[in-house]
């Protein structure tokens, strides 16, 4: 593992330093917040070939994103020990690459207000402090590379309202990702737990939708699966034990996008034995689990509510049926 951290931390400095492009510093002048106020800058909005920097602006030095703004850039740098946010909340901001808490501090995304995010290639969130991706009520966008979170810091990314966030390849090393609501999109492998720590991917409501690839649970270190609502859709799911993962059922739906239902239950079933799968905050899974075939013929797999949990069910639709 230690050879796999070494050699993406290469070619993460590689592919900075091969960077032939100008940069842009954000230094807050005061008055309006806005990406295009060239005060803001020095003097100079970045254009597409400029390197846009966020070092410690502070609470009150964000930078805002917002309606009719399109802001550009290649490789934006979110870096240094102290705070820097940024805001898009209304306008587009579209860039090569986003390195958010490149190397300590707390860097902060938030999307909202339809706000846009377009990225071309390989993007960090954590890079050596604490970055954080809010999408509350808009959108990001990655049609290429990887999606690296907690990568040598710790990552977090929020998703929730109506909002839709793709990425390519994801790999979650140190922190997690939280659904509430809304769409999250991975158009490759997605890897839980390659870090120091754990990483934890928890669903509270809406879609998480693995386009590509395999889910990996626990790569390297403990990584796990929260299902407490919503819909996790995968093509193919990989638990060894090994690192101590953890995958739980508890209200939502898992999809698994294999048009093979006999296999997918045996599959299922076997982790239960195990006690990779558990259902209702932790408990066992054998004989637990339901499952269904949609007319696609994929596998629907859902948590038996707990005895006492189906009583009031129960007690509830009588108080229903007699209203």
């Amino acid at each position: 593992m230690k050879k796999i951290t070494c050699l993406l931390s290469c070619l993460l400095v590689i592919g900075c330093a091969g960077s032939a492009f100008g940069w842009a510093e954000w230094n807050y002048a005061g008055g309006s917040h806005s990406w295009d106020n060239a005060a803001n800058w020095g003097g100079t909005v970045p254009t597409a070939g400029d390197d846009p920097i966020m070092r410690d602006a502070g609470a009150g030095g964000y930078a805002e994103v917002g309606p009719g703004v399109n802001a550009v850039g290649n490789m934006m740098w979110m870096y240094g020990g102290g705070q820097a946010d940024l805001n898009v909340n209304g306008g587009t901001l579209s860039l090569g690459q986003l390195r958010i808490a490149v190397d300590g501090g707390d860097k902060t995304v938030n999307v909202s207000d339809g706000g846009t995010i377009n990225l071309a290639s390989d993007s960090t969130i954590g890079q050596g402090g604490t970055g954080t991706l809010n999408v509350t009520g808009g959108s990001v966008n990655q049609t290429g590379g990887w999606t690296y979170i907690g990568f040598g810091g710790t990552g977090y990314v929020t998703v929730q309202g109506s909002s839709v966030v793709t990425f390519g390849a994801i790999r979650g090393w140190n922190g997690g990702i939280t659904v509430n609501g809304g769409t999250l999109r991975s158009n490759g492998d997605t890897t839980l737990g390659e870090g120091s720590s754990s990483f934890d991917l928890t669903i509270n409501g809406g879609l998480v939708d693995q386009t590509a690839g395999a889910l990996f649970v626990g790569f390297a270190t403990p990584g796990g699966v929260h299902l407490n609502g919503g819909i996790l859709s995968i093509n193919n799911l990989l638990l060894d034990g090994s690192a101590g993962e953890y995958f739980d059922i508890n209200g939502g739906t898992l999809i698994y996008k294999d048009a093979r239902p006999e296999d997918i239950a045996f599959q299922i079933n076997w982790y239960a034995g195990q006690g990779y799968i558990t259902v209702n905050g932790g408990q066992s899974a054998v004989g637990m689990l339901n499952f269904a075939v949609d007319e696609n013929n994929y596998t629907h797999v859902t948590a038996i509510p707990e005895p006492i949990t189906m009583l009031l069910l129960g007690i509830g639709g009588l108080f229903i049926r007699r209203k």
